[in-house]
């Protein structure tokens, strides 16, 4: 939901109606919140993002104070995302500077923004490297570099601190790019411990180049040397087609379709994760998986005992690879299945995705968010550490749009949708004059610093506080019939107070709310305003429904008056208050006629005086609250 409050000019006076005795209470509407951004699983080495290391989060949580994201992607240990801006932000691990931030020590605990390039449009997070696409069709990458995976020439290659790539750097010089991939994982036993990373490109022509490691003919380039160890540095082409269009890369094994909707599957053929119906030995090239030439969407797991997922375009899911922890969906924990089967009977999957650490996440048409597979650390968000067999339901939304695994940690786009408001929040400002008497065309500023967030003014905090901009309100438009007094002509201007404003996170929001006395106001020769010296804080206050994942409302917003009308600081330095005042004096001449000027709403009035004027008021403070918990708290 948005906010904007607007104030009128003169003297407020607020008065506050009584609250029930025995109060009926109504559910509070959610706040817009575009397009949030939720994680859940291990929170080692901050990579869920929510600023801590240990323990886990056993449900889909929000990442607090997150933007407008669009895109996602998730690896062993960091995770990247895109916000609407086109910006990149990463967090978790930097030991390899797979973040991109420039440093490979420690860990990033929240997003925190790669650079200023603001033209990001596709990321891929690899095992301790990342891929990222621009809008121009260049790919950057950073991270680890031991098998070449950043493909970027000249740098340098193999294990140790020097193969490391701690800033997003340009991948040669071609600028037609249209989808990428990065996956892979370390080679643990038998010794000695090396790490397999492998990325991948399609080009607008519809060619696939692929680059870094090669240990399970990974690659597809045709004459490659094969076996640990052994990679391309740079990318190459892999075949002659010129017709594919998706590719997802695991531990050592990929996937990809092409135009004709074919699967091909290349690599490593453990676990079966190649769908070619067989465990032994490498497929060195592409070759095709069955007859079906409907495929959509395919994801390979980035682990040693892979598995993989394909959707069609009917809609259907299908798995194949290990069946460890359930993480195939087809009820069974044990042995592998060599070529794909299908998951259950629906029939309106949209999205998947697989992970090395034996689970898996989907998405349906519906917008609901399904996962199976290894529950350790909290992984499927369910709430607990249990393996689940089958595709299991994960929560009640059904607003979901994006996923990412890790190996142990997932990622989720969730879209909350702003209800329709049966009547418009508007702060209306009538401005009533005498009959005959020339229109005095006044216009009044008033601006809204932001002061802090929880109590907090560092520059950090303030950033977190949404922007309210200065409004100014002119009464122009007739009023008819007119309201009272009789004799009178009502001039009404109106500003949507609750425009402006999006909250994306829970807490105390404070403002400072100032008239502007430099801003003109309309006044004539014939006329004198004198502006109020009045200062006040707004505070809102953002609650969360019941629930991690629940949605915003504003729950309280109070009232404190920081400096008098004339300059001086109330006692204490701060009063608590129900009335709300910015004194300004209008004068006409050559005579003095009582003015009204009032703003409609429901339940909270507003009542303005001024010298040799009368101004009356009222406001409605309706909010997005509970209706018994009143906006201006005593």
């Amino acid at each position: 939901m948005s906010l904007a409050l607007t104030l009128a000019s003169a003297s407020f006076l607020l008065a506050v109606p009584q609250a029930q005795a025995n109060p009926v209470w109504t559910a509070p509407s959610p706040i817009i919140y575009p397009d949030a951004l939720l994680s859940f699983g291990n929170n080692a080495n901050g990579r869920t993002g929510h600023g801590i290391t240990a323990g886990s989060t056993l449900v889909p949580t929000h990442i607090e104070g997150t933007r407008d994201w669009t895109t996602i992607s998730a690896s062993s240990t960091h995770s990247l995302a895109i916000n609407s801006a086109g910006e990149l932000w990463a967090w978790g691990s930097n030991a390899f500077g797979q973040t991109g931030l420039g440093i490979t020590t420690g860990n990033t605990l929240v997003p925190t923004q790669v650079g200023t390039a603001s033209n990001w449009i596709a990321i891929a997070a690899g095992y301790r490297h990342s891929l990222a696409l621009n809008s121009a069709g260049e790919i950057w990458a950073w991270g680890n570099n031991e098998t070449g995976q950043t493909g970027v020439t000249g740098a340098p290659v193999g294990a140790g601190t020097g193969a490391h790539i701690s800033v997003p750097t340009r991948v040669g010089t071609a600028n037609n790019w249209v989808y990428i991939s990065a996956g892979g994982t370390a080679h643990v036993s038998p010794a000695p411990t090396f790490m397999h990373g492998t990325s991948f490109a399609i080009n607008s022509a519809g060619e696939l180049w692929a680059w870094g490691s090669n240990s399970s003919g990974q690659t597809g380039v045709t004459g490659a040397p094969v076996g640990t160890g052994q990679h391309i540095p740079v990318p190459t082409r892999v075949g002659a087609a010129s017709n594919w269009t998706t590719i997802s890369v695991g531990f050592a094994h990929v996937l990809a379709v092409n135009s004709a909707g074919e699967l091909w599957a290349w690599g490593s053929n453990g676990s079966g994760a190649t769908g070619l119906n067989t465990i032994s030995s490498n497929t060195l090239v592409p070759t095709r998986v069955g007859t079906a030439s409907n495929w959509t969407v395919v994801s390979a797991a980035s682990g040693p005992l892979p598995h993989s997922l394909a959707i069609n375009s009917a809609g259907e899911l299908w798995s194949w690879g290990t069946n460890s922890n359930g993480a195939t969906g087809l009820n069974t924990a044990a042995s592998n299945t060599l070529v794909p089967t299908r998951v259950g009977t629906a029939s309106n999957w949209t999205a998947v995705s697989a992970s090395g650490g034996w689970f898996s996440l989907a998405l349906n048409s519906a917008g609901e968010l399904w996962s199976w597979g290894n529950g350790g650390n909290g992984r499927t968000g369910h709430g607990n550490t249990e393996n689940v067999l089958v595709p299991t339901r994960v929560g009640t939304y059904s607003n979901w749009t994006a996923i990412a695994v890790g190996s142990s940690h997932s990622l989720a786009i969730r879209t909350i949708i702003q209800p329709t408001e049966p009547d418009p929040f508007n702060l209306y400002k009538h401005l009533q004059k005498p009959e005959g008497t020339p229109a005095p065309n006044l216009n009044f500023r008033f601006t809204f610093e932001r002061y802090s967030f929880n109590d907090e003014s560092t520059p950090a905090d303030i950033a977190r506080i949404p922007v309210i901009n200065p409004v100014i309100i002119n009464p122009t438009i007739v009023v008819s019939p007119p309201p009272p007094p009789a004799g009178t002509v009502t001039l009404s201007g109106y500003f949507d107070f609750l425009d402006g404003i999006v909250f994306l996170e829970a807490g105390i929001y404070s403002w400072i709310i100032r008239e502007d006395a430099t801003h003109p106001s309309g006044a004539g020769p014939d006329s004198t305003v004198v502006f109020s010296q009045a200062e006040y804080e707004l505070r809102v206050y953002v609650f969360r429904e019941p629930g991690q994942s629940g949605d915003l409302y504003i729950r309280f917003i109070t009232l404190h008056r920081i400096q008098n009308a004339d300059g001086t600081t109330p006692p204490n330095g701060r009063e608590k208050v129900g009335n709300l005042i910015f004194v300004n004096q209008y004068t006409y001449d050559p005579f003095i006629t009582p003015t009204g000027l009032w703003l409609t709403g429901s339940s909270l009035y507003l009542v303005i005086f001024a010298t040799g004027v009368t101004l009356t008021t009222y406001l409605s403070f309706r909010a997005r609250k509970r209706i018994e918990e009143l906006p201006i708290m005593h």
